[in-house]
């Protein structure tokens, strides 16, 4: 069932014109605006898991409360619904196209509202670089929190990514805030180094591990900053952005974005194909 759920919610990120206006209003802001003014507790991390956990938790028991009925159907919808809601906030594909659209037709403008949509929050970075870091937040890690807690680790995940970078102000001090930006570091740790695989074995698997040395090389700091680094790096390797020093070099050109979209469609394929592999061997369901 999760194959199908996964499916189902790739398809709706990809086609649904709808679903970014639907991911705005699923009901964060107010369970979190309601857990903010409670008087305790005091710390900012046991703040942070107050405000992330109401809508898991409700997940979690719509899901208990589903369970057997209409022989598994309900509990199905609930997963596929779910995890469409947790991907995104927008199609990362219909983004990055909008992009490259701008960029032929000369309109900087357009371009330059493009890259804000897509989120260019890492230093210095390129569109190429966010494509392989965003790929993660939008895609891999809802969906492997989803392979390992079903519906309610996806719906963890994207509350946790909401507080720590989309909340608004008046939901949480800054040091809540941090605390939410800490949980989601624990949170992309894994589904990073999934997804650095998945881009060696959707591209140049040699020069990839290129970048993970040039990573290894370069990374003194093992904080959330890291995170992002390791993506960029062995992204930029899979692509075969890699010197004969063996550094990784960025490439601000429009070819460089499509082929980081390229690279991001396929590590989806990679991952699928393990999923269905691992669903036909019985080690998942």
């Amino acid at each position: 069932m999760n194959l199908i759920a996964l499916l189902a919610a790739l398809a709706a990120d990809a086609w649904s014109l709808r679903l970014p206006a639907w991911r705005e209003r699923v009901p964060l802001a107010a369970a979190a605006g309601a857990a903010a003014r409670l008087p305790w507790p005091a710390d900012p991390t046991a703040r942070a898991v107050l405000l992330v956990l109401p809508l898991p938790l409700a997940v979690g028991l719509a899901q208990w409360l589903l369970a057997g009925l209409l022989g598994g159907l309900a509990s199905l919808l609930l997963a596929a619904l779910v995890l469409a809601l947790a991907l995104g906030p927008g199609p990362l594909w219909r983004e990055v196209d909008g992009w490259l659209a701008a960029r032929a037709c000369g309109d900087e403008a357009g371009a330059a509202e493009a890259a804000a949509a897509l989120g260019r929050d890492l230093p210095q970075a390129t569109v190429a670089d966010t494509i392989l870091v965003e790929a993660v937040r939008r895609l891999f890690a809802p969906l492997l929190w989803f392979l390992v807690l079903g519906p309610v680790g996806a719906a963890l995940y994207r509350c946790a990514w909401w507080l720590a970078l989309r909340a608004p102000d008046g939901t949480a001090g800054a040091e809540v805030r941090e605390a939410a930006r800490r949980l989601l570091w624990l949170l992309d740790w894994l589904p990073a180094r999934g997804t650095a695989l998945a881009y060696a074995l959707a591209g140049s698997f040699d020069e990839t591990l290129a970048g993970w040395r040039c990573f290894a090389r370069r990374s003194a700091d093992p904080g959330r900053g890291a995170t992002e680094e390791l993506l960029v790096c062995t992204g930029r390797g899979a692509l075969g952005l890699v010197g004969d020093d063996g550094e990784v070099t960025a490439d601000p050109s429009a070819e460089a974005v499509r082929r980081a979209r390229d690279l991001v469609r396929r590590a989806v394929v990679v991952w699928v194909t393990a999923v269905a592999l691992l669903t036909l061997g019985g080690w998942i369901a």
